[in-house]
């Protein structure tokens, strides 16, 4: 019944939602032959085959025209976790209640918002997936045959080729078994974690590697390795919760009944205490790759959803303690776990519109754009929509409007202005037009001619220049004493104006400002000191 609610309220909010960041990646940069990058390749330090098969699959048969397909898988294989979750909470003895109520939570896990909104996330939630299939098929004592081996070898190497999230739950597989059978368990341990290690192993001298050449770790970043593991732990309990400021409380008692717990008879609560045990390597994995971008990055939903769906089975085993030693405490606690879901659910609701309020906008600034690719207008620019998709470009994007892969919706004036922005400016390190603007008009700004040149120094705040193209666009050759950022507007008819585009100048370089939409004005702000010098005006 709890899956069911869950299912009809991620729907819900999740219809509407559209392509975003990296799911570009999966659907321009990789494939089986003609991609930028093949199905092997690691996406940072993730191995991610399993994902990418899925988006290529789901892009031949839906290309982008709708995001549903997309994000119906991840809200599948969100369920299905779920499930295994709740299994392995009544595997480990907790009561059949507390368990319910706690998946429930999962479901709506608003604190874990992105692994729930954006599709790309399959990545993670597939290798957590795989990890408590696992863990279902090594918690029985017959598991010596090859047949079952194979199988559960098969499902750790699926948990690896998600992501590296895999590396975890590999690990933690191997940790139950030990919990469960003790030391003298540690050749079935091997045995269970040797063949996908070996194949990890493999992957990552073949590919994986190259994911890492672009980290800088240095020893500073290393040493804060433990306060990005502290505020991954507090901000998870803390943000799931809904208390302001619980998370260090929380995590504490729980560290504190979990030391009590494992130094009684551990038995069948091995898989609970591995599943809460492995948090912190994750933490310590993911701070290896992160560190370098602050330890505020450990607050990202996506490893709060990791972390509360390792130890929620041992939270439940603290909770049915609790329900078995007081007398009305079970209502005590459904009552404290619905408390939770209403407010996760509302942190869910709350991001999902967020999200809607940024994608749909960018969507119809793409497909203004490929309207304007399929004008003939001449382009200057590569990205339709360079700072929340970089990975789409105007050759991925010619390619899915000769397929037919689109959707059809509406685009106004506002949106192609803005797919203008981007396609018909450019600053680059070579001339791309032979057209010449005329002098600008100059606010705000001391100016010095100099032969087909003006040299502009800012005698005020927001100082700015208009530059009138041509009927067949032009390119000014642009240098900046300082450097800096300069946002540009175009303008095709008085009082229509695009959208700000932020162009960053460096110091002292020449570049090249193109603007291919002939006809129209282009605002650009000088930047904030320094002289800004335009040469090869026409006469």
């Amino acid at each position: 019944m709890t899956v069911v609610g869950a299912l009809g309220v991620l729907t819900d909010l999740d219809r509407h939602l559209w392509f975003f960041g990296d799911d570009w990646e999966f659907l321009v940069d990789r494939g089986f032959s003609h991609a930028q990058l093949g199905i092997w390749s690691p996406h940072s330090e993730h191995w991610v085959t399993l994902p990418i098969l899925v988006f290529r699959a789901l892009f031949t048969v839906f290309g982008v025209r709708s995001y549903l397909p997309y994000i119906a898988i991840l809200i599948v294989a969100h369920l299905i976790l779920a499930h295994l979750i709740w299994r392995v909470m009544l595997r480990v003895g907790v009561d059949a209640w507390v368990a319910t109520a706690l998946v429930a939570v999962f479901l709506v896990l608003g604190s874990g918002y992105e692994n729930l909104i954006w599709a790309f996330q399959i990545s993670f939630v597939g290798s957590v997936l795989f990890g408590y299939a696992a863990l279902l098929l090594v918690d029985h004592d017959r598991m010596e045959g090859r047949r079952d081996l194979l199988v559960l070898w098969a499902v750790l190497v699926a948990g690896l080729m998600c992501s590296g999230i895999g590396v975890t739950m590999v690990a933690v597989t191997g940790g139950a078994v030990l919990l469960r059978g003790g030391l003298a368990a540690w050749r079935k341990a091997l045995v269970v974690i040797g063949v996908p290690a070996v194949v990890y192993v493999i992957w990552f001298g073949l590919a994986g590697y190259k994911g890492l050449m672009g980290d800088q770790q240095h020893v500073t970043t290393l040493l804060e390795i433990p306060a990005f593991v502290w505020t991954g732990l507090t901000n998870a309990f803390g943000l799931t919760s809904g208390i302001p400021g619980a998370g260090a409380v929380l995590v504490v008692a729980f560290a504190g009944w979990l030391l009590v717990r494992a130094k009684r008879d551990i038995g069948i609560a091995g898989l609970a205490i591995a599943l809460a045990l492995g948090v912190v390597p994750m933490f310590v994995i993911i701070a290896l790759g992160r560190t370098t971008l602050g330890v505020g990055e450990s607050d990202a939903p996506r490893y709060v959803y990791l972390a509360i769906a390792l130890v929620l089975p041992a939270v439940g085993l603290a909770f049915t303690q609790l329900v078995d030693a007081h007398v009305g405490a079970r209502w005590g606690v459904i009552g404290l776990v619905a408390f939770i879901v209403v407010t996760n659910v509302s942190i869910l609701r709350k991001n999902s519109e967020a999200r809607l309020i940024l994608v749909a906008p960018l969507e119809r600034q793409i497909l203004a754009a490929s309207k304007l690719i399929g004008s003939g207008q001449p382009l200057v620019g590569t990205l339709p929509e360079p700072l929340y998709d970089p990975n789409l470009t105007v050759r991925a994007l010619m390619s899915m409007r000769r397929q037919h892969k689109l959707p059809t919706i509406a685009v106004g004036p506002a949106d192609e202005l803005a797919a203008a922005t981007q396609l018909q400016v450019a600053l680059t390190t070579k001339s791309l037009l032979p057209g010449r603007f005329p002098p600008p008009t100059v606010t705000g700004a001391s100016t010095v001619n100099q032969g087909d040149c003006i040299v502009m120094q800012p005698t005020m705040p927001r100082a700015f220049l208009v530059l009138q193209a041509p009927p067949t666009g032009a390119t000014v050759q642009v240098i900046a004493s300082n450097g800096g950022t300069s946002a540009v507007y175009l303008e095709p008819a008085p009082g229509e104006v695009g959208p700000g585009r932020a162009l960053t100048v460096p110091s002292g370089k020449t570049m090249y400002l193109s603007v291919s939409a002939g006809g129209d004005s282009l605002t650009m702000y000088l930047p904030a000191s320094g002289t800004l010098q335009l040469c090869q005006l026409a006469p």
